[in-house]
């Protein structure tokens, strides 16, 4: 156990010292946040001025936003414009945890967004060791489930996914262990933190379904299912609107990444390099772990399901590595749960890890550099007013994935 913790404790330092690196560039903490300058109101804005944008905006508004307010019904309120509010407060877990510890203070809200994710990214090394050695592998190999590539940029932004992979991961590992009362409430936390995390549910139940005659269970997967519906119809209720009216998917499979792919290669330079390798690395991983997601149980059910939604993601996220690697990254722990499963060699499970590790630390790298960009975009000082776009008019800011 004490390795475990040392070994996790070793993966949050590698975080925090992104988080440094990251505040360094802009010279603060409130920058991590993504304000963009036409979704803010200079004359009631909570944050110093300084820490807004006047070119780079992203997600973190949203849950900085909401972890001020988590039931907010206001679209405008703290200087800040919730865009697409429905779409932003379906995935309340995250801000609403945060709201606990930070309750309005806008410094400690901020902190608070910052230690949410850095304790998931240690619960998610402490669970991957547990995984590991359940399946006869070293506990150290636990620390690749907290350093999925997509991670580093979500700590880095603020954002949910810590939360949705700790909770996504200790699902499937009850569910393997067949503690289904826990494996409800788990569930239950992620389809709160990030609606995709449904598809967990929807293959427990198609799992529970094939196998209710051979290992007859009680329908747990219901717990999660009716609070995730509960909250979709207040939502509705709320704003007027489905949140999924938000949603960045395509209509049809593929299309998305085949006309990023065309987008990208028309006009070839550095970071549609990267942007194309990226994307490569990605689809190496997913036909790597297919391999060994050839059984009709949860953990292969949830893996083929996420990635047929990924395939219908929008041409605005395929352009972008960020955003895939981010949205697409519950494939990296599932891929490690079914190698681990299926008794991959040792190895093998070292080159994956090495693998995933490197991802990581590209990822990190891409995103310094990219706060590096931003810093000379921040504003000096409060100007005399700024009024933010009417609902109406507003562009997307940030990317809805």
């Amino acid at each position: 156990m004490k390795k475990h913790i040392l070994v996790a404790s070793a993966v949050v330092g590698m975080y925090l010292a992104l988080l440094a690196a990251n505040v360094q560039q802009v010279g603060g903490w409130y920058p991590l946040i993504g304000l963009k300058d036409h979704l803010v109101d200079s004359a009631t804005l909570v944050v110093p001025c300084e820490s807004v944008s006047t070119a780079y905006g992203y997600d973190g508004i949203a849950f900085f936003r909401l972890a001020l307010d988590p039931l907010t019904h206001e679209q405008t309120d703290y200087g800040i414009v919730l865009t697409h509010p429905g779409y932003r407060q379906q995935r309340i877990a995250y801000p609403a945890l945060a709201w606990v510890f930070g309750q309005g203070s806008p410094a400690r809200t901020l902190a608070a967004l910052i230690i949410v994710n850095l304790v998931c990214v240690f619960a998610l090394s402490m669970l991957g060791s547990r995984i590991a050695e359940h399946f006869g592998y070293a506990g150290w190999m636990g620390a690749l489930f907290a350093l999925g590539p997509g991670l580093s940029i979500s700590v880095s932004r603020l954002l949910s996914e810590p939360l949705a992979h700790v909770m996504m991961v200790a699902t499937l590992w009850y569910l393997i262990r067949r503690r289904f009362l826990a494996a409800a409430l788990t569930a239950s936390i992620a389809v709160l933190t990030r609606e995709t995390m449904v598809i967990v549910v929807g293959a427990w139940t198609l799992t529970w379904l094939l196998q209710r005659k051979t290992h007859p269970a009680a329908p747990w997967w219901l717990l999660p299912g009716a609070i995730f519906t509960a909250w979709q119809a207040w939502l509705w209720m709320q704003w007027g609107m489905p949140a999924s009216a938000a949603s960045g998917q395509s209509p049809l499979p593929l299309v998305g990444i085949v006309k990023s792919v065309g987008s990208l290669t028309s006009a070839l330079g550095v970071m549609e390099w990267f942007f194309l390798g990226m994307m490569g690395c990605l689809i190496g991983w997913i036909a790597m772990a297919g391999r060994y997601a050839m059984k009709a149980d949860v953990v292969s059910l949830s893996f083929w399901l996420l990635v047929a939604l990924y395939a219908c993601l929008s041409p605005a996220i395929w352009n972008n590595s960020p955003s895939f690697m981010r949205v697409c990254a519950t494939v990296f722990p599932l891929g490690l749960i079914l190698m681990m499963r299926a008794q991959a060699t040792a190895r093998h499970v070292r080159l994956a890890g090495i693998a995933i590790a490197a991802l990581w630390m590209v990822c990190a790298l891409a995103e310094i550099y990219r706060y590096r960009l931003v810093a000379p975009t921040l504003w000096d000082a409060c100007p005399a007013a700024t009024v933010p776009m009417a609902s109406t008019d507003r562009p997307q800011s940030v990317e809805h994935s």
